[in-house]
């Protein structure tokens, strides 16, 4: 990671799974873990994770979808 967010995280490790759709198309979902540098920092990461990770996720499986769909 870079900065800041090296300041606060170790790494971040993402899972993606791929599940075949009974209509025939790909489901993906996708995890992250996130490893902070330490235990004081956890609560804080935890917020950035679930705020601004979150949006910035849903915002590229949203471009993502618009180019597959053009």
């Amino acid at each position: 990671l870079s900065p800041p967010a090296s300041y606060l995280m170790n790494r971040i490790e993402e899972d993606i799974e791929l599940t075949e759709t009974p209509a025939g198309g790909t489901r993906m979902t996708r995890t992250f873990t996130t490893v902070p540098r330490s235990i004081l920092i956890a609560p804080h990461v935890w917020l950035l994770t679930h705020g601004l990770l979150r949006r910035a996720v849903i915002r590229h499986n949203q471009r993502i979808h618009q180019e597959l769909h053009r």
